[in-house]
């Protein structure tokens, strides 16, 4: 899968081992923080000889992909592990889509990548000059790659004051601290189509980890 395009991204770490991007000056720019909970299960075994059989909640590597409804500019927000926290600083206010939500597991002998990639995309709205909070998303997704079949599901919206207190911790002394807050949520669509491929085996001399 090749990597979108980012315009902007930043990956927050928690406890105050990395800073926030500030707002940009004189602009109405904002902030879109959530939190991106993984569980995942998985069988089978690839035609590649890659074994599938995982059960976790802690992901190699994670990300959500929006795209902004009015430039067309698609972002790609990588996520904390483990916390699953992720943020866009000085992004433009208006209409956003989710597009796809990213992941790649770790098996015995490979990885696995996996993706929910939404049909149409359920849309947010972000305020001029907010923080716009996306709270807590749960996506849960199963797999068979013996029989090439993919499950997802997703609860979004949750727990708006545990990101909101995870912002404050991951930088304490930044400005979009201080400023207002939406809690916002997601309207429309919200099906998606799952999809899991396994990479060659570590041991394997076509290995390579493929990133979004």
């Amino acid at each position: 899968m090749q990597r979108l395009i980012p315009a902007i991204m930043a990956v927050v770490l928690l406890g105050g081992c990395a800073t926030l991007t500030p707002p940009t000056a004189g602009t109405d720019s904002s902030l879109i923080v959530g939190a991106l909970k993984l569980d995942v299960s998985g069988t089978g075994m690839a035609p590649n000889g890659a074994d599938g059989s995982v059960n976790t909640n802690v992901p190699y590597a994670a990300a959500v992909i929006i795209q902004g409804g009015t430039s067309g500019n698609t972002y790609e927000l990588r996520t904390d592990i483990p916390s699953g926290l992720f943020t866009l600083a000085n992004v433009e206010p208006g209409s956003y889509k989710l597009v796809r939500l990213w992941a790649q597991v770790k098996t015995s002998n490979s990885y696995v990548t996996i993706t929910s990639s939404f049909n149409i995309g359920p849309t947010f709205e972000v305020t001029p000059g907010k923080v716009a909070n996306l709270g807590v998303s749960t996506w849960n997704f199963s797999y068979d790659l013996t029989r090439s079949v993919s499950v997802n599901r997703f609860a979004f919206n949750s727990d708006f004051p545990v990101v909101a207190k995870a912002l404050t911790q991951a930088d304490p002394s930044s400005v979009w601290n201080g400023r207002a807050s939406d809690q916002v949520a997601f309207s429309g669509e919200t099906a998606a189509t799952p999809l899991a491929v396994a990479l060659q085996p570590r041991s394997s001399a076509d290995f390579r980890i493929l990133y979004p």
